[in-house]
């Protein structure tokens, strides 16, 4: 159902400050959090649409609730204020740090960081701190790969300095990778403008602070191979991007999901670009990843459609409704724990919320006193009739053929599957061919009872991980099946009988493959 309450916006900048004109234009009721510091003001109506409100030096101290009805408390120094929103965007800016450091250097008037020198080209105030025909050195990391967002920004800085000023520009790099649109261009435009690049592979320069405040480069060039000294009246250092330091804070109070570096956003490709594990909460441009000017516009945009979607009903289609027994709960805490979308609360019994479920199933096959059912699923039926025919092809056949069930995302293998057909493969006419929501709805229960029916193999077929939808079926999934392959050890059951793999759904070649080779091994073995 459309939700019509305000949306909150946790972050500043360009991308930010786009992204609430594009919601507000859109009559969309938005308060922003600049996290910087100084009042709460009230912005004008742009474009006709809803006025903004902004709080400035605030911090998010608690998120609670769900998708449409999340009430957050902001603490802005003075007392903690609690309001309710729909849904809510995480937009910092990304840290710029200094690569200082990693050059042995420190900072001073000619000595520059990136950002300092983007600061004083727009004021154009770089003219009073260099001679005319100074030398100006760009250092770009050449001892660690640089980040390509930050290798465009000093080509197109070191490009502005030299067709702007009367100096001399020199680039230093290591492996310089044009892989942002537009660097290879203006790679080429710096070139034609005089500066010179130099490339370092193994032999680094020796850089030496002068007393004048200028330093002095020596090293050895690969092209020419001999030996160069540079003095530098002014050298600008690249830097690192990372994180806002508060982006972790805030991605504990939202319980979201973040990458290895840091930022508010799993590796999962079905929360690309802005969506993340928990409906209803968005990330976008420096919370999420490293993006370029011109990509961080159009984050914004895409972000304010995503949040549109949302709050008009139109992000997902119907679902499966999944319900608690309170009679059979025991609380637990499974469900709780495990649930990737945090659409489960306990007040005091356990509910899953329909608003925030995604209906993967995972609490389904995880609680120990099947508690949970998955409404309007056919996964039971499909299972019981399988499991059925296994049973009745056991009692009616004689001969060796493999009695196989194959458990399968709909999302992956369901698809390989059809991929498989339409392709020619020929695949074992005995195959039983259960569907579920996700890999991680099958459970122990449903792998063992289907041995116990008379099947002779069960294949669990999921996504491959990082492209899982609930993010955690595979992982799921494959532990349950060692699990299951565990307790039919313990009956004297060769546990080779249930096996666990990972398929993309164009991968239909590849199905044929591990579903008739999974088939020979079962022949192999024999009946159960």
């Amino acid at each position: 159902m459309p939700f019509q309450k305000e949306t909150l916006i946790l972050g500043s900048g360009p991308c930010a400050d786009q992204l609430v004109g594009h919601l507000a234009a859109h009559g969309v009721s938005v308060r922003q959090v600049t996290m910087s510091g100084a009042a709460a003001v009230n912005l004008p109506t742009i474009s006709g649409g809803k006025p903004i409100q902004r709080l400035d030096g605030a911090q998010l101290v608690q998120c609670q609730g769900i998708a449409g009805e999340f009430s957050v408390v902001l603490d802005d120094g003075t007392k903690p204020v609690r309001y309710k929103v729909s849904s809510i965007v995480v937009v910092p800016e990304c840290l710029h740090v200094p690569n200082h450091d990693l050059y042995g250097l420190n900072p001073s008037e000619k000595v520059l960081a990136l950002s300092a020198l983007e600061k004083m080209l727009q004021r154009g105030s770089v003219q009073a701190i260099i001679p005319t025909q100074a030398r100006v050195v760009f250092l770009n990391s050449w001892s660690i790969d640089p980040h390509p967002v930050m290798a465009q920004a000093m080509l197109q800085g070191c490009l502005e300095m030299q067709q702007k000023l009367d100096v001399r520009t020199f680039f230093l790099c290591g492996n310089l990778k044009v892989s942002v649109d537009g660097m290879e261009a203006c790679y080429e435009l710096a070139k034609k403008a005089g500066t010179a690049f130099v490339k370092f592979s193994d032999r680094f320069p020796v850089l030496v602070p002068l007393a004048d405040g200028r330093i002095q480069i020596d090293y050895w060039d690969e092209t020419t191979r001999m030996e160069y000294r540079l003095v530098a009246d002014l050298v600008i250092l690249d830097e690192q991007i990372m994180p806002d330091p508060r982006l972790a804070d805030i991605v504990r109070q939202l319980r979201l999901e973040s990458d290895d570096l840091g930022f508010a956003q799993s590796d999962n490709v079905h929360r690309l670009p802005n969506w993340t594990n928990r409906r209803g909460i968005f990330v976008a441009g420096g919370a999420r990843a490293v993006l370029t000017e011109a990509a961080l516009s159009v984050d914004a945009n895409q972000t304010a459609q995503n949040v549109i979607a949302f709050l008009s009903g139109l992000d997902r289609a119907p679902l499966p409704k999944v319900e608690i027994d309170p009679g059979r709960c025991a609380r637990c805490l499974t469900c709780y724990r495990l649930c990737p979308h945090a659409a489960i609360t306990m007040e005091p019994r356990m509910i899953i919320h329909a608003e925030a479920c995604q209906s993967c199933g995972l609490c389904v096959a995880a609680c120990p006193n099947r508690a949970i059912q998955l409404q309007d699923s056919t996964l039971e039926t499909a299972f019981n009739q399988q499991a059925g025919q296994g049973a009745q092809a056991q009692a009616q056949s004689s001969d060796c053929i493999p009695r196989i069930a194959l458990f399968c995302c709909s999302r992956s293998a369901a698809q390989a599957r059809e991929l498989a057909k339409s392709m020619g493969h020929q695949l074992p006419a005995s195959l039983r061919f259960v569907e579920g929501v996700c890999g991680g709805t099958f459970s122990v229960r449903h792998m063992l009872t289907a041995i116990e029916a008379g099947l002779d193999g069960i294949l669990v077929l999921t996504c491959h991980e990082g492209n899982c939808h609930s993010g955690k079926g595979p992982h799921e999934a494959d532990k349950r099946v060692r699990e299951a392959a565990r307790l039919l050890t313990g009956a004297g059951i060769a546990p080779e009988r249930l096996q666990f793999t990972t398929l993309a759904a164009n991968m239909g070649r590849e199905f044929a493959e591990v579903v008739n080779g999974f088939e020979e091994k079962i022949k192999a073995l024999g009946p159960v």
